[in-house]
């Protein structure tokens, strides 16, 4: 994961931290009252190129994985496995355009 966390952190670390915090303050009702930082990480990452590459590699893990957290918003444990799936998926494709950079080649992943 560690390729991940390099690029979420880099490009969308204020946001991720404010969702996370709201997350953490409001256990019971953070779905109703931290929207405001969700759509600021969705901002975040639906501009920057690298994390775009991620999304479209991996959009189906995170689909499983936020349709979980709709169905289980009292009970985001549940959500472990397909958060876990993702990451890893995000992390290959992660490592992919970090080598993808390094060579120059530049080309978009098209699947993880």
């Amino acid at each position: 994961m560690d390729v991940v966390m390099q690029l979420v952190s880099k490009y969308c670390m204020n946001e991720l931290e404010a969702y996370g915090l709201c997350v953490q303050n409001n256990p019971q009702d953070w779905n109703l009252k931290c929207n405001q930082y969700k759509a600021k990480v969705t901002e975040c990452s639906s501009t920057h190129p690298g994390v775009q590459t991620i999304k479209k590699a991996c959009v189906q893990e995170f689909a499983t994985y936020d349709a979980c957290l709709k169905e289980n918003p009292q009970n985001v444990e549940k959500c472990v496995a397909s958060l876990n799936q993702f990451l890893q998926c995000a992390e290959s494709a992660a490592v992919k355009l970090e080598q993808s950079l390094k060579t120059g080649s530049g080309q978009e992943l098209k699947s993880a």
